[in-house]
């Protein structure tokens, strides 16, 4: 049995490629605006076979999201074409125009499947600012169920330590090791797990500072690619997420569905984890109901640590159209995606702060714009989405409606404790704290106005036999909180 075993472990490593050989196909990738070449995008990518054709699949952040003429890619001087850059899965595809470039040193389409079991892994890729080919070796495997990444398309990703990748090396490849016998795992993330001395985990973009040697890798697996490409070329991709051209040459954030465009607060994409509302930068209610709920502080939902710097203010994530006349296919354009289009269209102003999770009874807020596409898209997370006519508008309007949730369960209170039947003070306790959570936007006005009808009108006769005005009020000022959740679109 023993002898069976390894032979066919002989015969797994000696399918796997030299290192030589992937060291060939991973190149230095380039993206710019034809006419200026600037800015100047750069990362790492692999050379592959596919059906005759060849491609490049590198990380997406490092191309332009532009496949018209007026973007160049490159990659060792070699033109590209974009097939797809696609935010929520994290890649990208490149196809070489002429097909005798790089074709000698591409990775045939099986090779890439090779796998072998091994826990010790290496990175390749290209500096920025260098010509010169980095590899990596002392690399040991984690995990291949990591969840702690913000890659939306990604449900689980690969997690190392000892590889102390540099900027510009995303992009790039990560491969395991028997021996001289090197296999394919999946591409490296522009994500990394920065561990520092009495500092909690902190997921962040890799920065061209220098490398940190306690960095932990992120990469995305390469059963995520197959999975990604076969599709592309099968035409059956579903949702496509990319990063707005035009804001990704000015260096601001903004992705793109469709015709509707999110854009952050924040110019550029943080990843930090952490840290307390700025006070100065938001209205009182979005300070004060966290102390009333507890907002989930300090985590990210996949368990990264932070650090409590009380100054980092929320993200607010504004919707906005890219063009207002006749946009096509509205139908089929997804829920709740096609209502926010349509709000758009009428002249609202439509923003997201938080994410409601009904499992914890915690609002997260959004820290960027890749949290916020993970945590919902990935995560099932419940995006809080706020509209109203103007800016301006918004703030006092979500303002009243905290203030009247405050009065409801004030009302509600006073009720409660002038009551002795239990179940009539359990009812005044639920109207109260319902009213408290809605001013926490962790209710929507069909939940609150459910407060109203059905078999609580029992309780609501009741009430008003015993204590007519003052029934009266209650019901008053909680048809007017269902009425102002319902304008700001809650």
């Amino acid at each position: 049995m023993n002898l069976i075993v390894l032979l066919l472990t002989v015969i797994s490593q000696a399918q796997a490629l030299p290192l030589e050989v992937w060291q060939n196909a991973t190149v230095k990738v380039e993206s710019y605006p034809c006419l200026t070449e600037s800015p100047k995008l750069e990362g790492s990518g692999l050379v592959f076979k596919y059906q005759g054709e060849t491609y490049i699949v590198t990380s997406e952040h490092v191309v332009l999201h532009d496949s018209s003429v007026k973007s160049c890619h490159v990659a060792n001087k070699t033109k590209l074409q974009l097939v797809k850059a696609d935010f929520f899965t994290g890649m990208a595809i490149l196809k070489i125009i002429d097909q005798n470039d790089l074709k000698e040193v591409a990775i045939d389409w099986q090779d890439l499947k090779l796998s072998q079991h091994s826990e010790d892994l290496s990175a390749v890729g290209y500096p920025t600012g260098s010509d010169n080919i980095s590899t990596l070796v002392s690399g040991k495997l984690l995990t291949k169920k990591s969840r702690r990444a913000l890659i939306a398309g990604a449900e689980e990703m690969i997690e190392a330590s000892g590889l102390p990748v540099e900027f510009g090396m995303s992009g790039g490849i990560l491969l395991s090791s028997v021996g001289k016998n090197y296999a394919w795992e999946g591409v490296l993330s522009h994500q990394v797990l920065r561990r520092e001395s009495g500092k909690s985990t902190e997921l962040i973009e890799i920065d061209e500072n220098e490398a940190n040697p306690n960095d932990l890798v992120l990469a995305i697996k390469k059963e995520d690619f197959f999975d990604w490409f076969e599709d592309i070329i099968n035409g059956t991709e579903s949702e496509v997420w990319g990063r707005n051209i035009e804001s990704q040459i000015s260096g601001n954030s903004a992705i793109q569905y469709g015709q509707l465009l999110f854009s952050s607060t924040n110019k550029s994409d943080e990843f930090g984890i952490g840290g307390l509302p700025d006070k100065d930068e938001n209205p009182s209610i979005f300070v004060d109901f966290c102390k009333v709920v507890g907002c989930n502080e300090g985590a990210d939902g996949s368990g990264i640590g932070g650090e409590e710097d009380g100054g980092q203010a929320f993200q607010v994530v504004s919707l906005s159209l890219l063009a207002s006349e006749q946009i096509k296919n509205q139908s089929a354009m997804p829920e709740p995606m096609a209502m926010w289009q349509k709000w758009l269209l009428a002249g609202k102003k439509v923003q997201i702060i938080f994410f409601r999770n009904k499992g914890s009874k915690r609002l997260t807020r959004i820290q960027s714009l890749a949290q916020f596409l993970t945590y919902w898209q990935r995560d099932g997370f419940t995006p809080i989405v706020l509209r109203s006519s103007t800016a301006e508008d918004m703030g006092e309007d979500v303002e009243q409606m905290y203030h009247q949730a405050l009065k409801v369960a004030e009302l509600a209170q006073a009720a409660r404790e002038s009551e002795t039947a239990e179940n009539k003070r359990a009812w005044f306790a639920m109207l109260r704290d319902m009213a408290l959570l809605s001013s926490n936007l962790m209710f929507s006005s069909n939940e609150v106005a459910d407060l109203l009808e059905g078999e609580n009108d029992h309780y609501w006769r009741i009430f008003y036999e015993q204590d007519f005005n003052s029934a009266v009020e209650l019901e008053a000022a909680f048809q007017n909180l269902v009425s102002m959740m319902k304008k700001v679109g809650l």
